[in-house]
């Protein structure tokens, strides 16, 4: 059961939640959809629409309640109707688009938070506290029906904060959209009555979430073969050791600004002697997500580049009186940035000229990487074209739909629950 924000696709039926293994949706198709109006702006086609779905058909449009509370008691609704002795195990996804903008929080929740003077930053302290909340009702919720001791909750999210948004990621270094720290590490949590309590600083990556749950729910590797992600269940579970001992965080050959980074927690093991090995990062390229979509001379004046923003000339960004570490100047594209984790994990020092071999062990693994890469597969018809029926323009209910490209696979069966 999906609640809240898909964001993966929707200009085929075969793309959405309830053909990607997903029994029920209710949420949005797009991304920054108004709490209120629930609608969501195109800069790109510059069409702007309705996008609240029930499945797949459209809610009946209503202003009056926050998008946040909508999803909340759909999901609490959703684990009363459950049967305790229900004979499916319950997943439900409840993918929040709190805290992401615009901005839009009920004034009962901005009281909270009297003593904070900047707007940005206290409307996104009051939107954590009403993600807070709905996390409270669903467990509260999960308690009430008896099944609160069998159940595990995990608690991530996707990316850093967007610091113009009044997120913060400091002592890291970046922001939502870059490949610093602040852009890429988050705080998770793992609770319930099953696991060992305790702290972990082990690597973990999304990916591994789905072989850990299947293990959990007592699957086996044959149950997800053939994918990158790795069982973390001994760290998460037990308190053991992190799977990993290294993690590629992008790979990404845009023809506008290439980027690619990977993190080795023992650099490099295989080639060169202990004396020499080290935690270490390396973004070889663009550091920013959204630098190729800035030079992109079609695009360029919806992101314009800006030789005063701190984001674009050192890629930091911090909160009015906060202090961080001197960043490294503006590097010409294309360039090589390399950090000791163990000591810099703020990213402060550049150190490729002085560890130039490390540099070259760490780019060979990238390369490695690319050989076995999947291929990019382009879709068989585009949102730019102004005749889809995905354009809110181009249909009677002026809102995201789907049904406007080919499909490019089959969608897995669904199955009816509560059976």
């Amino acid at each position: 059961m999906l609640y809240s924000s898909w964001g993966l696709g929707f200009c085929n039926p075969s793309y959405l939640p309830t053909s990607r293994g997903f029994d029920t949706f209710y949420g949005t198709y797009t991304g920054n959809v108004g709490y209120y109006n629930k609608t969501s702006f195109d800069p790109i086609t510059g069409d702007e629409g309705y996008d609240f779905h029930d499945n797949s058909e459209l809610v009946p449009r209503d202003d009056s309640e926050h998008f946040a509370m909508k999803t909340r008691n759909r999901a609490v609704d959703i684990v009363k109707r459950l049967r305790k002795k229900n004979k499916n195990p319950l997943f439900l996804y409840y993918s929040f688009q709190l805290t992401r903008s615009p901005l839009e929080v009920p004034q009962e929740y901005l009281d909270l938070f009297p003593d904070e003077v900047n707007p940005e930053r206290r409307a996104f302290l009051a939107m954590s506290y009403m993600m807070d909340e709905s996390v409270y009702e669903v467990a509260r919720a999960l308690e009430r029906k008896g099944i609160i001791d069998n159940t595990l909750i995990l608690f991530l999210s996707d990316n850093g904060g967007e610091v113009s948004q009044g997120g913060s990621n400091l002592p890291y270094r970046g922001n939502k959209g870059t490949l610093f720290e602040g852009g890429i590490r988050v705080p998770t949590f793992v609770w319930g009555n099953m696991i060992n309590a305790g702290v972990s600083s082990g690597l973990i990556h999304a990916i591994d979430w789905l072989p850990t749950i299947v293990s959990f729910a007592n699957g086996t590797s044959m149950d997800v073969s053939d994918i990158d992600g790795v069982d973390q269940s001994d760290m998460v579970f037990n308190g053991g050791d992190s799977a990993r001992d290294e993690v590629f965080l992008s790979l990404d050959d845009d023809k506008f600004a290439s980027k690619a980074a990977i993190r080795v927690l023992s650099c490099c093991s295989t080639s060169l002697p202990p004396s020499m090995h080290m935690d270490l990062k390396l973004i070889d390229g663009e550091p920013s997500y959204m630098y190729p979509v800035r030079v992109n001379s079609e695009t360029s004046h919806l992101f314009p580049l800006d030789p005063t923003s701190p984001s674009f000339t050192t890629y930091t960004l911090t909160l009015p009186g906060a202090t961080t570490p001197e960043s490294d100047p503006p590097l010409p594209y294309p360039m090589a940035l390399l950090y000791d984790m163990a000591k810099d994990p703020s990213e402060s020092t550049n150190i490729v000229t002085s560890k130039i071999l490390h540099k070259l062990l760490m780019q060979q693994k990238l390369n490695i990487e690319r050989l076995s890469a999947a291929k990019i597969r382009y879709l068989e018809g585009s949102a730019l074209n102004t005749t889809v029926v995905g354009k809110p323009s181009n249909n009677a209910d002026d809102a995201w739909v789907t049904g406007w490209c080919e499909a490019i696979y089959e969608p897995e069966p669904a199955y009816t629950p509560f059976s």
